[in-house]
């Protein structure tokens, strides 16, 4: 089995949060919506964490 050895050190945390859906694509979008809408309790923010600056993920490449 590779093993990948990382030296310590500190990495700042910008935010914190209770639900987090990673990536904006359509599943992406499709999951943030229904936990808002349906799953989340009341109150809970919903963020979304996307790699690019738009909205819509890899299939807007194409």
């Amino acid at each position: 089995m590779m093993q990948i050895t990382l030296p310590q050190r500190q990495i700042p945390v910008k935010d914190t949060v209770q639900v987090l859906v990673v990536g904006s694509g359509p599943a992406g979008v499709a999951a943030a919506l229904a936990l808002r809408d349906q799953t989340a309790p009341a109150g809970v923010p919903v963020s979304e964490l996307q790699a690019l600056l738009r909205q819509g993920g890899f299939s807007l490449l194409q």
